[in-house]
This record gives structure tokens, sequence and C-alpha cells, in this order.
């Protein structure tokens, strides 16, 4: 009957997931059961656990009818009763197959959900299982069980059935549980989510009721006003019937006005009432969904010690997790990445055992993994003791591969070339392997991680060994979101990335070189308007504006700001995936719905930053009337290596409206010259390259420039250095332990 057959898959699905846990019980047995140091009192205490997890799986087999589990089951118990009885010795060939019965039993679980034959052959490997102890059925007999386990994983001596009073008495705890499928799960998620989204649709018509309140109270006062009025010009004519209408019509809209204000009062209360609810079920939920982050990383010393054995690397994991807890959906879609990072670290990275002892390393190399929560997000960090990664390797590798250009790799910053390992279609090792090398790549590992709402960033040394940063959001459920304005259009910021909000005058935005810049705790970032990273036409009233707002994004070690037209505000938001064709839409990790049914786009800050950062087209943020006034008053270079002096002198200038370019050193300078026109040069004497003695007898000796002023700025100004500089044609000096804005305005005008 249909009933009978939904039973039955319910008892299979509930089967499988008890299999999981019994096999892993098994393997984390086994893996401990190799690194035991003959300590009688953990061998036993290991074994027990062995047997019993393999009894358990004998007995619950053959009671689905998975009798193919049921036989392999079976055959290791009778050897770990073996192993327990000292008729066997342990050894790694032992382990080993022991392994490979619980991937056998994985596999055949697999082919009776599918109704598949099984794919290995059984007959071998029972037979292999039954040599390694030829008394078979005579241990059986000797060590089965005659009374229940207790949970510390020793036989009890005696078992008492609880009485009729105590059944009926007995309560479940606090921390009962029962399973639940993820489909259901899911479901009641769903449920959570829609009811966030009317949440959200209720607090946005609850605040144009506050605005109705406001404006039917302004109504209503000036209503009473112009009633008053005509009262004192027509109440001789009109006598007791206007007295009539006003009176009616005064307590009418006094009414309106009550009720709306208990209305909005109303509203407020189970506002509150339901966001407290709503929160607190949110809450339970997500709670449901996570899952200690052990489950992964239990199932990792075996994968280790496999490729290990498999490459001949002796190598050893350490595991440091602090308990930390996280979306199953999170979990499962970090398996991949992480195997891909330990596999590539034992394969790459990990150096043969002859070359470890030229280096004097440990003969056994050691992996490294350890969880750090941060907020709501955890770093799953992978460490590992080899080589390292060589930067000059890894250009090299993008340049032969077509990865990047000579130029663009030029340009790029040494802790930036180590990224380019997740670029597609990046590798340096020439072997392919059934390791790794199989034609996918890191780039594969940063494509899954984006897909959870995650990055990852490494750190390397020479000879020393390589870090991996995996950095993901505990859930992926509800989140809060900074909604902005841009381009006329809106779009959501996730506040986890958000640094800050500023306002600022735009006299504060710096121009340092060729490129606008904020300064932030004492340090510049870069400034970059967001219409620009998102290709859109930008509003060409955004620079008339005497203040400017500013979103600070950070995303690992990077920064940037990114100026908007309009901050709306932080809210509630509930992120839902794409379809396509938007699926790959740049910058766009999905959408959110408002409360009035706009589809609002959640933008991914990773992504945001790269493209920022990356940014060619760096249109500066400078309004047509200001750029005129600035031309007016003249163009003035400031060359100085100190970015805190040039940033200084540059906001004095600023501020009286000149336009003003910033250079490093004398040579930047100098090329600048050759390329634009300037009224003054401000330099330094003191810098790489060029000095500002040799960039003023450069200016002074050219026909086209030498009639533009110099005032050179300097620490001290001796003799020697005034003679200098009256040699090569300085018009000015003005020197740093005096300096005031004054002066050096003052001198300005003079030469301008």
């Amino acid at each position: 009957m249909p009933l009978d057959n939904e039973f039955l898959k319910q008892v299979i699905e509930t089967f499988k997931a008890e299999l999981d846990e019994n096999l892993q019980v098994i393997t984390d047995g086994l893996l401990a059961l190799e690194k035991q140091n003959n300590n009688p009192e953990e061998l036993e205490k290991i074994m027990v656990g062995l047997f019993r997890s393999a009894h358990n799986i004998k007995g619950s087999s053959r009671g689905v009818g998975v009798l193919d589990v049921g036989e392999i089951a079976h055959h290791l118990e009778t050897l770990f009763t073996a192993i327990q009885n000292k008729k066997v010795d342990i050894t790694p060939e032992i382990i080993t197959l022991c392994l490979q019965a619980t991937d056998s039993m994985r596999d055949a679980m697999q082919a009776f959900s599918v109704k598949e034959p099984i794919q290995f052959n059984l007959s071998d490997l029972l037979s292999r299982l039954k040599n390694i102890s030829p008394e078979t059925s005579v241990i059986q007999k000797e060590v089965l069980p005659t009374a229940p386990i207790s949970a510390e994983g020793a036989p009890t001596t005696h078992s008492v059935e609880p009485t009729v009073s105590q059944k009926r008495t007995n309560k479940s705890g606090p921390f009962e549980s029962i399973r639940v499928s993820i489909h259901s799960l899911d479901l009641v998620s769903g449920y959570v989510e829609e009811m966030q989204l009317q949440k959200i649709a209720i607090d946005d018509y609850y605040n144009e009721l506050v605005q109705l309140n406001g404006r039917t109270k302004q109504f209503i006062r000036s209503w009473k006003r112009t009633l008053l009025d005509a009262k004192a010009l027509y109440s001789r004519e009109l006598g007791e019937d206007f007295q009539k209408i006003y009176d009616s019509n005064v307590d009418r809209l006094t009414d309106i006005g009550t009720t709306i204000n208990k209305m909005r009062k109303d509203m407020n209360f189970r506002i509150n009432e339901l966001r407290v609810l709503s929160n607190a079920l949110q809450e339970e939920v997500r709670m449901l969904r996570l899952v200690p982050a052990a489950n992964l990383l239990r199932e990792l010393p075996r994968a280790v010690r496999d490729i290990a054995n498999k490459l001949n690397k002796p190598v050893a994991l350490k595991i440091i997790d602090h308990d930390s807890r996280i979306d199953k959906m999170v979990l499962e879609g970090l398996k991949d990445p992480i195997m891909h990072i330990i596999r590539n670290a034992i394969d790459h990275g990990i150096e043969s055992l002859e070359l470890r002892k030229e280096q004097n390393k440990s003969e056994t190399a050691l992996i490294t993994i350890e969880t750090i929560e941060e907020g709501n997000q955890i770093i799953f960090k992978i460490t590992d003791d080899g080589t390292g990664i060589d930067n000059l390797k890894v250009a090299e590798t993008a340049l032969r591969r077509n990865i990047i250009s000579r130029s663009v790799l030029e340009s790029m910053k040494q802790e930036d070339v180590i990224n380019l390992i997740f670029r597609p279609g990046f590798s340096t090792k020439e072997l392919v392997t059934d390791i790794s090398g199989r034609g996918v790549g890191l780039d594969v590992v940063k494509a899954n991680l984006a897909n959870l709402k995650g990055d990852v960033h490494v750190t390397t040394e020479i000879g020393k060994g390589t870090t991996f940063h995996l950095r993901v959001p505990l859930n992926l459920s509800t989140e809060r979101g900074l909604m902005v304005q841009s381009s006329g259009q809106l779009f959501v910021i996730t506040t986890g990335s958000v640094e800050r909000v500023l306002t600022l005058a735009k006299s504060d935005i710096l121009e340092i070189e060729g490129s606008q810049a904020i300064m932030l705790d004492e340090h510049p970032v870069s400034l970059r308007v967001l219409s620009d990273i998102l290709n859109l036409d930008r509003n060409e009233d955004l620079g008339f504006h005497d203040h400017v707002l500013v979103v600070v994004i950070k995303r690992g070690l990077h920064i940037i700001a990114l100026l908007v037209e309009e901050i709306i505000g932080e809210r509630e938001i509930v992120i839902k995936p794409l379809q396509a064709p938007l699926i790959n839409l740049p910058c766009v990790s999905g959408a959110t719905i408002s409360g009035t049914g706009q589809i609002i786009l959640v933008l991914n800050s990773r992504d945001l930053l790269e493209k920022a950062l990356t940014l060619t087209d760096r249109k500066g943020f400078v309004a047509r009337d200001a750029r005129a006034e600035a031309s007016a008053k003249g163009s003035i270079l400031v060359v100085d290596d100190s970015i805190t002096t040039r940033n200084f002198i540059q906001n004095i200038l600023k501020e009286k409206g000149y336009n003003v370019v910033t250079a490093a050193d004398g040579q930047i300078a100098w090329d600048l010259l050759q390329k634009e026109p300037f009224s003054l040069v401000i330099t330094d004497i003191e810098m790489p390259r060029m000095n500002g003695y040799e960039l003023t007898d450069h200016i002074k000796r050219s026909r086209s420039l030498h009639d533009i002023p110099v005032i050179i700025v300097t620490s001290l100004m001796t003799e020697e250095q005034k003679r200098r500089g009256m040699e090569v044609g300085a018009n000015a000096y003005v020197v740093k332990g005096g300096f005031n804005s004054a002066a050096l305005l003052e001198v300005i005008s003079k030469l301008v």
C-alpha cells in the first residue's frame, strides 16, 4: 500500500542516517587504533566503540533488508572481537582493510537506495576479512555481549526494566531530540522567510501611517485656523448655522486625528510584539540549521591518511575546533574546497621525505585546521609546513599561461601576486596526477566560496609553509543590509561588510597619485563612485552639493570608500538568489523585496572591492562649478615624498579653490609637467629619483616651462641650501619648521 511504501522510505532514510553516524564512529576508532600507544584502558575503550557500532549496523541493516551491509558489518564485528581478544595484531594493513570495508558499506547502501547492483566484489572483501581470523564462529560465540553497553562505552553488568509507574512519570528532558528531515526544515525556513517579508511590509506600512498621522495633525491645525478666521469674518451674517458647521467639522477632524493616532499606537505595539516573536522564531530556526563544524572536520583524518599513503608522504593532521556550529548548507558547501586545499597541500606543498630530511624538517609533515568565529562569520584556517608558494614562480606561470599581461603584472603589489593562483587555468605543476592537477584549480575553490557568500585569502612563506583562510557566514538566512541610492536606483549592501558611513565636505576628498581618497583613522582610503563601479550613468547633479555621502566597506585586508547619492538606512532583508539569465550579474549576490514589492539588488561586497581597486577609468569627483573656479585660479603641482605633507598642502590649497595635483617625487612631477599645464610648482628637496633642486633646474632650463614659479618647501633652510636654490632658479622658500597656511598662501598669491 502507498502508506506502507512511504513508511518504508522513512525507515530506510532513518537507517541511512544512523549508518553514516556509525561508520564515522568506526572510522574515528580505526584511526585512533592506529595511533594508540598500547594503553590497555584506551585500547579497550576504542574496541568497545568499534564493536558496538559494527553490531548496531549488523542488526539494523538486517532489520530493513540491506543484507550486503549486514554481511560486511558481521565480518567486521568478528574481526574486532579477535583484535579485542588479542588473537589478531593491529597492523596498518588491517586498518586499511577495515576502512575499505566502511567504504564498501556506504557503496552498498547507495546501490540499495537506487536499486542497482553493487559495483565491488563483495565475496572477495568478505573473504579477506574472514581470512584474518580463522576462528570466526568460536570467537563470535565468546564475545557477543549478554548485557547492554553503557553510554560510557563499557558493558554494564545488569539491566533493570523500569516499572509501570516509572514509565508514566518519565518525561522528555530539555535536551531530548528527534530527527527532522532537511526538506521539512527547509519548508519551515521558507515560511519564516515569508513571514519576515510580511513583517518588513508591515514596517513600511507603519512608516506610511506615521507620515499620514503627521500630515493629518498638520492639516487639522491648519483647518482649525482657517475656520476660526472664517468664523470671525462671517459669523454675524451666518449666525448659528455657521457655528454648527464649525463645531461639526472641528469635531470630525478631531475624531479622525484621534483615530489615526490610536491606530498608530496600536500598530506600533503589535509590530513590536511581532518583531520580538519573529526574531525569536528566526533565531530558533537558524539554530536548528546549525550543526557542529566537527561533522566535517572528523571526516578529514581519513582523507589525509589515504592521500598521504598514496603519495608515500608521512603527514599528521591537527584539528583545533572551538565547538563551532555552522549552517548545514554552508558546511556541505565547504567540503569540496577544504578537500581540494588539503589535496594540494599534500601533493604540491609538502616536500618528499628525502627533501624534508635535507632541510632538517620533521619527517612527518603537519597540516593544521583551526576554526575561528568572528561575529557572524567563521574562518577555517588551513596551514601546512611545506615549501610555501614562490611569488616569482606564480608570476612566471601566470605570464606563460596568458592569465595576465606583463604590464598589469608590473603594476601589481607583491602581496596581490599570490592571488593569481585563484585565476582559472592556473597551475604551477606540470605533472597531472589522480590526487590533484585534474583540470580543477583553486579558481573553483574561490567560486564555491563566493556561492556561500564567503571568500578565501592566502599567506605564504618560502620554506615555512602556506596558510589558507576560508571565511564564510555562519548561516545563509536573513541578514541586515544598508540601502543606498546610486544613479537613481536602490541597492543594498550587507551590513557585515560595512565599516562605517560618513558625511564629508567636498574639501575632505584628497588627490593622491592621480586618484581620489579620503582620510580614515589617519590612513588614506581610495574613493570610488558606486555608479562607476556598476557601469551606470553618473548622476550629473552629484557634484553640486556641499557635502557627499560615503559608505566604507571592508573585506579581509581590503577597504574602499564608495560615494553614493543617498543613504536610505539599515533594514532587515531576506536575500533570494537570482534566476537565469541574471545568475552572473557582476557585483550582485542576489535580490531582496521591499515591503511594497519592489525588487532591490543586493551587492556583493567582495566583487565591489575587487572591481573598485582595479578600476582603470578613475573619474574624479569634482563639481563642474568647482572645476571652473579652480581653473580660474590655476593648477598647482605639489611634489613631496611624504604623503602627510602632500595631503596637508593639498587641503590648504583646495580649500581656497585651487586645482591641485600631487606627485611623490621629482621624476613623476617632471613627467606630469610634460603633459599638463601648471601655474605653480611647490616642491620638497630630498626625494628619490629626482630631488627638488634637479626638478627646479629642469623647469628653469626648459623653453616651455621656465616661466613657472617654483616654491621650495624644506624642513631646514641653511645658507648652503638657499644658495643652491638660487642657483637653480627657485622663486621662493618656505621652511616647514615655521610652516603655516597664511605664509604659504601669501607667497602663492604673489607668484600666481
